[in-house]
């Protein structure tokens, strides 16, 4: 009696469905380990890893304010002391447009994007949350709303302007980015 072929085609058809799914969920996630050469502001470094690449990674699940921004070079300070000239580990995701490489950075264990909300300067990136592992997002959340609660960094402003805020007012122009001066309902939580 010869087995029946149906369970081995239905097999072979799952596989051709699944495995490029799975091969293409995470095609981008992998750690790098190096040292931080460089900060560029308050949620991208330069990491020179193992192969001596210089690789720009921008925090996941984070957004700091911009360089200009009130806080700006607070964040960028708070962040080049975590870990710049540190061995860190990244595990990274996919690239943003700007070419730039999507990762959380630990630096002896810790989450030093996690650490950025937790000082208060840096939002909780919720328009990408999706895209974090399972649970992280909601300990961003939770980090954020404790900055906020104390009053901690950017959160000792009455209402701060969310970077994407600043960056979507400024979109349609071409006009170097300002600060205006403005009431708010603070709709960044």
């Amino acid at each position: 009696m010869q087995p029946h072929p149906k369970p081995f085609v239905d097999l072979l058809l799952w596989l051709a469905w699944a495995l490029p799914i799975s091969v293409h969920a995470q095609p981008y996630r992998q750690e790098l380990s190096g040292v931080v050469q460089r900060v560029v502001d308050g949620d991208t470094l330069v990491l020179l890893d193992a192969t001596q690449t210089r690789r720009t990674l921008r925090l996941a699940g984070i957004d700091a304010p911009e360089s200009r921004m009130p806080h700006g070079q607070q964040a960028k300070a708070y962040l080049a002391a975590l870990v710049l000239g540190h061995e860190v580990v990244a595990t990274t995701g996919k690239p943003d447009r700007y070419g730039r490489t999507i990762a959380t950075v630990k630096v002896d264990g810790n989450d030093a994007n996690m650490a950025m909300i937790q000082a208060g300067l840096a939002w909780h990136y919720t328009k990408y949350a999706k895209e974090q592992p399972t649970g992280e997002a909601a300990r961003y959340a939770a980090a954020q709303q404790l900055a906020h609660v104390h009053g901690l960094g950017l959160w000792q402003e009455e209402c701060p302007i969310a970077p994407w805020t600043l960056r979507q007012r400024h979109k349609s122009t071409h006009v170097k980015m300002t600060i205006e001066i403005s009431t708010c309902a603070c709709p960044c939580l």
